[in-house]
Protein backbone atom coordinates (compact mmCIF):
# COMPACT_ATOMS: atom_id res chain seq x y z
CA UNK A 1 0.00 0.00 0.00
CA UNK A 2 1.46 3.36 -0.96
CA UNK A 3 1.44 6.45 1.28
CA UNK A 4 -1.59 8.00 -0.39
CA UNK A 5 -3.67 4.82 0.08
CA UNK A 6 -2.54 4.57 3.72
CA UNK A 7 -3.51 8.20 4.37
CA UNK A 8 -6.94 7.67 2.75
CA UNK A 9 -7.48 4.57 4.89
CA UNK A 10 -6.63 6.52 8.07
CA UNK A 11 -9.01 9.31 7.04
CA UNK A 12 -11.80 6.77 6.43
CA UNK A 13 -11.25 5.24 9.88
CA UNK A 14 -11.35 8.66 11.56
CA UNK A 15 -14.52 9.62 9.68
CA UNK A 16 -16.16 6.31 10.60
CA UNK A 17 -15.25 6.89 14.25
CA UNK A 18 -16.64 10.41 14.21
CA UNK A 19 -19.83 9.28 12.48
CA UNK A 20 -20.25 6.51 15.06
CA UNK A 21 -19.74 8.96 17.94
CA UNK A 22 -22.24 11.47 16.58
CA UNK A 23 -24.80 8.71 15.95
CA UNK A 24 -24.28 7.45 19.51
CA UNK A 25 -24.83 10.93 20.96
CA UNK A 26 -28.03 11.52 19.00
CA UNK A 27 -29.36 8.00 19.72
CA UNK A 28 -28.75 8.63 23.43
CA UNK A 29 -30.33 12.11 23.52
CA UNK A 30 -33.33 11.30 21.30
CA UNK A 31 -35.42 9.27 23.83
CA UNK A 32 -35.39 11.97 26.56
CA UNK A 33 -35.82 14.64 23.87
CA UNK A 34 -38.97 12.89 22.68
CA UNK A 35 -40.21 12.24 26.22
CA UNK A 36 -39.81 15.90 27.19
CA UNK A 37 -41.14 17.18 23.86
CA UNK A 38 -37.94 18.92 22.83
CA UNK A 39 -37.09 20.61 26.15
CA UNK A 40 -34.93 18.28 28.23
CA UNK A 41 -34.57 19.49 31.86
CA UNK A 42 -31.12 20.73 32.95
CA UNK A 43 -30.68 17.84 35.39
CA UNK A 44 -31.28 15.29 32.63
CA UNK A 45 -28.93 17.11 30.26
CA UNK A 46 -26.21 17.00 32.92
CA UNK A 47 -26.86 13.28 33.50
CA UNK A 48 -26.57 12.61 29.77
CA UNK A 49 -23.25 14.46 29.60
CA UNK A 50 -21.86 12.59 32.60
CA UNK A 51 -23.26 9.22 31.53
CA UNK A 52 -21.88 9.57 28.02
CA UNK A 53 -18.55 10.92 29.33
CA UNK A 54 -19.00 13.86 26.95
CA UNK A 55 -17.81 17.43 27.34
CA UNK A 56 -20.29 19.54 29.29
CA UNK A 57 -22.95 20.95 26.98
CA UNK A 58 -22.85 18.15 24.39
CA UNK A 59 -26.34 16.91 25.25
CA UNK A 60 -27.71 20.47 25.10
CA UNK A 61 -26.21 20.98 21.62
CA UNK A 62 -27.69 17.66 20.48
CA UNK A 63 -31.10 18.71 21.85
CA UNK A 64 -30.86 22.05 20.03
CA UNK A 65 -29.95 20.27 16.79
CA UNK A 66 -32.92 17.92 17.16
CA UNK A 67 -35.18 20.93 17.68
CA UNK A 68 -34.18 22.42 14.33
CA UNK A 69 -33.40 19.39 12.13
CA UNK A 70 -36.59 17.54 11.16
CA UNK A 71 -34.69 15.20 8.81
CA UNK A 72 -32.44 14.02 11.67
CA UNK A 73 -35.50 13.43 13.85
CA UNK A 74 -37.11 11.37 11.09
CA UNK A 75 -33.96 9.26 10.76
CA UNK A 76 -33.94 8.62 14.50
CA UNK A 77 -37.66 7.76 14.47
CA UNK A 78 -36.98 5.21 11.73
CA UNK A 79 -34.04 3.78 13.67
CA UNK A 80 -36.03 3.33 16.87
CA UNK A 81 -39.08 1.97 15.02
CA UNK A 82 -36.90 -0.64 13.29
CA UNK A 83 -35.23 -1.49 16.61
CA UNK A 84 -38.59 -1.88 18.34
CA UNK A 85 -39.82 -4.16 15.55
CA UNK A 86 -36.67 -6.28 15.83
CA UNK A 87 -36.98 -6.48 19.60
CA UNK A 88 -40.64 -7.44 19.25
CA UNK A 89 -39.70 -10.23 16.85
CA UNK A 90 -37.09 -11.53 19.29
CA UNK A 91 -39.57 -11.52 22.18
CA UNK A 92 -42.08 -13.53 20.14
CA UNK A 93 -39.47 -16.14 19.13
Amino acid sequence: MNQKQEKNKQTDIREDGLNWLLAFIFKTVYPPWKLHEGEIPETVLAQLDRGGDWPQGTARRAMERLNRDRELVEQLEEHFAARDIALGDEAQA
